[in-house]
């Protein structure tokens, strides 16, 4: 199991980065990887927020990667901030 970080920026665009985190969390090595989204409004984002309050583009990420059979935690962990995107929500519970 590891952790990979995808930066968000303003010049990102939706499609590379949910490229990015499925095949973080599905194809590189043995499956079980944490992928943290974190950057620009991502950061600023709370667990307790509704989808609808979401900026857009981040609901739209969201999205797409659960139409992709992927799961996502929204919370501080730690000192960190972001999005945990894995394969499976078990692999979230092992890294706790």
């Amino acid at each position: 199991m590891a952790f990979f970080g995808v930066k968000l920026s303003s010049a990102s665009t939706v499609r590379s980065v949910v490229n990015a985190l499925n095949l973080i969390c599905c194809r590189m090595g043995e499956g079980d990887n944490i992928a943290h989204l974190y950057g620009d409004e991502v950061s600023e984002i709370s667990p307790r927020q509704n989808v609808q309050d979401l900026p857009e583009r981040t609901a739209k990420i969201l999205s797409e990667i659960s139409r992709k059979g992927l799961f996502f935690h929204v919370a501080p962990r730690g000192h960190i901030h972001g999005i945990f995107i894995v394969s499976h929500p078990k692999i979230l519970n092992k890294s706790a």
